[in-house]
């Protein structure tokens, strides 16, 4: 919202298309620490689960393995 309204000129802007350092800037104090760590987890660890689901097996980064329906 802070974006939008020191941006009244730009009209319908997807989320990428926005400065995301002044969003970030205001976002931040409510966010804390924001970290990130290093795994070795894939989406096809305990897969497929109750149900059958079309899953890649040989690449297992697809979107398809991720998506959730």
């Amino acid at each position: 919202m802070v974006w939008a309204l020191e941006n009244p000129e730009a009209g319908i802007v997807e989320s990428d298309e926005m400065d995301y350092k002044r969003c970030l800037e205001v976002q931040t104090p409510y966010l804390g620490p924001v970290k990130g760590y290093y795994t070795n987890w894939n989406p096809l660890v305990d897969r497929p689960g109750l149900f059958p689901e079309d899953i890649d097996d040989k690449d297992p980064w697809q979107f398809k393995n991720i998506l959730v329906r």
